[in-house]
């Protein structure tokens, strides 16, 4: 699978990323302004955004310091709602949790799969 995937549904009013399990600082940077460019096509506030993140492992510290940054761009885009689906594994759930919160993204979803 690639690192990721970015979907983008007028009709169900939904942009849906797919992410892998490891990706590169390049990938990552295709992948922001990637998630920059859907994000500027659209009305955020009419959307939400799900994040399908089953592939993701149990996070490590330099992970979990980029995956705040990248949850503190979620929250800034203004989404109407935002969705996480991981596996389902309790450590990852605490730990996408205690991410979300540390990024101020308090009103999001994690549901597992």
């Amino acid at each position: 699978m690639n690192t990721y995937k970015i979907d983008k549904n007028i009709a169900a009013k939904n942009v849906r990323i797919f992410v892998g399990d490891k990706m590169t600082v390049t990938e990552a940077e295709n992948f922001m302004r990637e998630f920059k460019q859907t994000v500027a096509s659209i009305k955020p506030s009419d959307f939400e955004l799900i994040i399908d993140s089953v592939k993701m492992n149990v996070l490590t510290q330099e992970l979990t310091d980029k995956l705040i940054q990248t949850m503190s761009i979620y929250k800034q885009a203004g989404f109407k709602k935002i969705i996480i689906e991981i596996q389902n594994n309790a450590v990852l759930k605490m730990q996408v949790s205690r991410v979300m919160r540390q990024a101020g993204l308090t009103d999001a979803e994690v549901v597992t799969r």
